[in-house]
């Protein structure tokens, strides 16, 4: 007869059977996705003096033609973009637009 006190899992009883749990794809995959969002960070906040260096880097970078690497939020995450500026808005904008070369971006 079953004995209520005793668990499912004892020594004796279903340990070697626990590895063999299964789940169902859809499981799994919202488990990943769970894993993937809790990943994300919030969209950083900058303060004027921040927004004064990031215009003066630009504006170097124009004046001189260099390359820059540029990180951006999307979606939660920090992107990386590395180009030649070819045209910069003011900072109200905050836009710019990069020439990037296809071997230097994955």
């Amino acid at each position: 007869m079953w004995n209520q006190n005793e668990s499912k899992i004892t020594e004796d009883s279903n340990k070697r059977w626990e590895g063999m749990r299964m789940m169902l794809p859809e499981h799994v995959q919202a488990l990943r996705q769970r894993k993937f969002e809790r990943t994300k960070i919030e969209k950083p906040v900058l303060d004027e003096q921040e927004w004064e260096i990031i215009n003066e880097q630009l504006s170097f970078a124009v004046h001189n033609e260099e390359t820059i690497t540029i990180e951006y939020f999307k979606d939660g995450f920090i992107e990386e973009i590395t180009g030649i500026i070819i045209i910069f808005h003011d900072n109200q904008l905050k836009r710019i637009k990069l020439h990037v070369n296809e071997w230097d971006h994955d």
